[in-house]
């Protein structure tokens, strides 16, 4: 078979190919009705050629390229373009008429069909665009032209039919193939052709539009290609000044770093660079360069993207220098310091803390207690961090006790702190340990102290209530010779020197009282009874003693209140004594002139409790400011005052203040020197007793007291009272039995029956109260 008209069509199918891309590109490859239409044209005209040039078989029989034209349109332009090319291609076959009509206008319309059956695939499956599926549609276009020979006339396809069945199934589903991928590849390569021309005006358009500093430098000699509106306000320059320039005349890098840095970036080693650019202004700041090679124009250029950092360096260079400030400072503390994350590992720790733990840095960051300290001190920390991290609150001055790497306890004042985020979460915590193990020390030397004080206190006290008590026994043997003695003698002059010993004696007597009552308050032996008290009565007492002394130094003495209170409060009536005593008495002797009052009232009365509040005030000479607090003191005068000529030990005022505290109230003074003092004494909680006070009992005179037949037994250790005792008792008519010791008085008991026992507490062997027990047994 000629195979030449084949070859012509052939050809003429590559020049459709060209015209095709042609088409594409004058089209932009925007799939629009016009270009459709144009499609189906071109193709139905180059069937026309193709028919104009094929193979002639027979009279009216032809064969020529339309069926591969045709569905090749149908597959690229569509039903539009494959409809448009199948008409044209009709016509004229009709035009041509012959024998073969019938068959090629059915070869036409259903290589439309399939092509644009192929069109839809191509859109939805991706393997309808594959080699294999356009070898596929020509095999099947073809095998449908064989099939319509049957419309020949019988004699004819028998004839032609051996002719045309190889290059039908060979050659033709070629021509397809390579019609479709020619297509195929053009509408590819149209179609990356509009996507780099998008690309590229897309990174102009950013590259103009961009807030950023861009510019395009030239990697040959560093010139400045373009750049953007961002550089030319950055920079001071316009955009034909910017162009002018070098890259080098910007970056004051030298050359050579420069030159490496445009290498690095065309071998994509590296993409970042800091470096110092000079703006038009003269002004150098810290800037960050991103670089990246880029193809533009069909040349390599350089895309830099600028960003000033000047304020982040230089906050990141005010930073560095806290950091390293905030170190030094954290290293040089006294203190250990310690940052742990929500892990509980140390992150960050100062010297202090290193050497508490005789380890080094490395040893240290990264580790929990667990590894660092005894399990169960390491579980104890753990739970006050915890409790920190958990609760949120700082943990103030916890002690704790470690133990140092050389077997020494170390004592540690620590507070935890949460760490917090930027956001406000607790990220780990700070904590901060002071070793006290000195104070500690200390503190124990100190309770060692304190408490050696206090024994040595108590044993003074003690002490000085026993040595009291022994100066009071032959104290009282003396008063009490004296007394006899007095009785005894005639003569004035001799009654004047026993009464003078007797007032010496009497004034010994009372100092050594007073050491007595302090000694058992400090030794914490003194107790308080209250009971009924008749306040007026008492104050009745107290104007009665202190208005004859009063009166002999011309002063006023007066008692206001007493009628304005309840008769019956509960007090201990002998200690209240004792306090007015004081407070009265050195009111009445300090004052030369004018007046002592004594005012009682009470306050915050509720119910039957209320707050006793007795002033004593005077017109005296008064005590310094700088005074008022020392005057309380065991021993101590007012500065100033003379020993001669207001007598007195100092142990009154602090004696009184110490009986009111017990009793739970206290004193207070206000004073002023030269005008008086006032002492106020505030007994809170007191209570009032609703019951009459008991009638007073007239006393009568001692010289008309007789005893008849009446024994008393006396037991004293010290023999002086035993005498003294015996002579004053016989002196009324009394017979007195003395024993010097607890077993003899049990012996005389066997044998007498006493009206009345006077035994002595403090005796060796047997003391008064177990005696008393065994007497009443």
């Amino acid at each position: 078979m000629d195979i030449i008209p084949l070859i012509h069509n052939i050809t003429l199918l590559i020049s459709l190919a060209l015209i095709y891309s042609m088409l594409l590109r004058w089209s932009g490859g925007r799939k629009q009705i016009t270009f459709k239409v144009m499609t189906g044209l071109v193709f139905g005209v180059v069937s026309i050629i193709g028919m104009m040039t094929a193979l002639h078989l027979a009279e009216g029989i032809f064969f020529d390229g339309r069926s591969i034209v045709i569905s090749v349109a149908g597959v690229f332009g569509g039903p539009i373009a494959a409809g448009i090319a199948m008409v044209i291609a009709a016509v004229y076959r009709i035009i041509l008429g012959g024998p073969g009509v019938t068959m090629g206008l059915l070869v036409i319309i259903t290589s439309a069909i399939l092509g644009s059956a192929h069109y839809f695939y191509r859109k939805k499956y991706r393997w309808a665009s594959t080699p294999l599926a356009y070898l596929g549609l020509g095999f099947l276009v073809h095998m449908f032209m064989l099939a319509y020979s049957l419309f020949l006339p019988g004699p004819v396809t028998l004839e032609i039919l051996p002719r045309i069945i190889l290059p039908i199934l060979m050659i033709y589903p070629l021509g397809n193939l390579l019609l479709s991928v020619l297509f195929d590849n053009q509408e590819k390569e149209l179609a990356l052709i509009q996507a780099l021309k998008y690309s590229e005006e897309r990174f102009l358009s950013i590259f103009e539009k961009s807030s950023s500093v861009h510019m395009l430098i030239d990697p040959a000699d560093g010139r400045i290609i373009k750049t953007n509106y961002a550089a030319q306000t950055y920079y001071g320059y316009t955009e034909k000044e910017l162009q002018q320039l070098y890259i080098n005349q910007i970056n004051i890098a030298t050359e050579s770093d420069i030159k490496k840095s445009i290498k690095s970036v065309l071998l994509r080693k590296q993409h970042s660079y800091n470096f110092l650019h000079r703006l038009a202004s003269g002004e150098v700041r810290d800037v960050e360069v991103h670089a990246s090679p880029v193809d533009s124009g069909g040349r390599q250029l350089i895309f830099t993207t600028v960003h000033d950092i000047t304020e982040q360096t230089r906050s990141q260079n005010e930073l560095h220098r806290e950091r390293i400030l905030l170190r030094t400072l954290i290293d040089n503390l006294p203190d250990g310091v310690y940052v742990k994350d929500i892990n509980l590992r140390k992150t960050l720790v100062n010297k202090a803390e290193l050497k508490l733990l005789n380890k080094t840095e490395e040893e240290v960051i990264g580790k929990t207690d667990y590894e660092l300290y005894p399990e169960y001190l390491a579980r104890q920390f753990e739970n006050d961090d915890l409790k920190v991290i958990r609760s949120g609150e700082t943990m103030i001055n916890r002690e704790e006790q470690i133990i140092h790497p050389d077997g020494s306890i170390i004592w540690l004042l620590t507070t935890k702190a949460p760490l917090r985020d930027q956001d406000g979460v607790i990220s780990g915590l700070i904590g901060i340990g002071r070793d006290i193990s000195e104070r500690k020390e200390s503190q124990e030397e100190i309770a060692k102290a304190k408490e050696e004080a206090e024994r040595a206190n108590k044993a003074k006290s003690e002490f000085l209530a026993n040595m009291s008590h022994e100066i009071r026994t032959p104290m009282n043997a003396i008063l009490g010779f004296t007394e006899v003695l007095y009785h005894k003698l005639e003569k004035p002059e001799h009654k004047k020197m026993v009464r003078s010993v007797s007032s010496s004696g009497n004034l010994l007597l009372s100092l050594i009282n007073d050491i007595l009552d302090l000694s058992k308050i400090e030794a914490g032996h003194l107790e308080i009874h209250p009971g009924p008290v008749n306040i007026p009565a008492l104050l009745d007492e107290f104007n009665t003693l202190f208005q004859e002394k009063a009166k002999a130094k011309g002063i006023t003495f007066i008692v206001t209140g007493a009628d304005k209170i309840p008769k019956i409060l509960i007090l201990d009536e002998v200690r209240i004594k004792q306090v007015l005593f004081n407070l009265i008495g050195n009111a009445v002797k300090f004052t030369r002139s004018g007046f002592v009052r004594v005012d009682v009232q009470l306050t915050q009365q509720t119910g039957n409790q209320c707050t006793l509040v007795i002033d004593v005030k005077d017109s005296g000479i008064g005590i310094p400011e700088g005074q008022h607090e020392i005057i309380f003191e065991p021993f101590y005068q007012q500065s100033g005052q003379s020993n001669r000529q207001y007598g007195g030990t100092g142990l009154g005022l602090p004696i009184s203040k110490r009986l009111v505290e017990r009793m739970g109230g206290h004193i207070t003074v206000s004073s002023t020197p030269g005008k008086g003092s006032v002492f106020t004494v505030t007994i809170p909680g007191v209570s009032i007793s609703r019951e009459k006070p008991a009638a007073r009992i007239s006393q009568p005179s001692s010289s008309n007291i007789r005893f008849e037949h009446t024994t008393v037994l006396v037991v004293d250790d010290a023999m002086s009272n035993l005498e003294i005792m015996e002579l004053q008792l016989k002196s009324v008519g009394v017979d007195a039995i003395t024993a010097s010791g607890g077993e003899q008085a049990l012996d005389i008991l066997q044998h007498h029956s006493p009206d009345l026992i006077l035994i002595d507490i403090l005796m060796p062997g047997m003391d008064g109260m177990t005696l008393a027990r065994r007497i009443k047994e």
